[in-house]
């Protein structure tokens, strides 16, 4: 394994084995590998729809959960520096993170609100619901 992207073809090929179980309060989820590899696929495109490009940044402000990880992947993917934010920091330390990275969007959970952050903003909640990317290839990355 020489890069990041190597993982994604190992997740692409471990199919139907189960990737991640997640606790709600209420009941478990499970997601397959496949299931993983289709969200990460979407996310990229999402990235693509969205002119983000390869040396960018992103920032993840997210309770740990499923869609954290199809974001990280999706930006591993396309060469974006995910930038992880815990989610139970400040809307103040949170301002002052984008500021000094620049990034150029922010992935949000549901226990975050970003008022007053001029930067675009994607709820981890809607990637569920983003459309499939059937031609998904990641880009390509050097190990350097």
């Amino acid at each position: 394994m020489q890069t990041l992207l190597d993982v994604i073809a190992e997740i692409r090929r471990l199919k139907e084995r189960e990737a991640l179980r997640f606790y709600n309060g209420f009941r478990t989820w499970k997601l397959s590998y496949e299931d993983l590899y289709r969200r990460i696929a979407a996310f990229a495109a999402h990235l693509d729809r969205s002119g983000l490009q390869k040396g960018d940044r992103v920032m993840l402000w997210a309770e740990n959960r499923p869609e954290w990880v199809c974001a990280f992947w999706g930006c591993v993917a396309r060469g974006i520096q995910v930038v992880p934010v815990d989610y139970r920091s400040s809307i103040e330390l949170v301002r002052r993170i984008q500021g000094e990275v620049q990034a150029r969007l922010i992935v949000t959970g549901d226990a975050v609100r970003c008022e007053g952050i001029e930067c675009p903003q994607f709820p981890a909640a809607e990637l569920g619901v983003l459309p499939g990317n059937e031609g998904f290839t990641p880009a390509a990355i050097s190990p350097n």
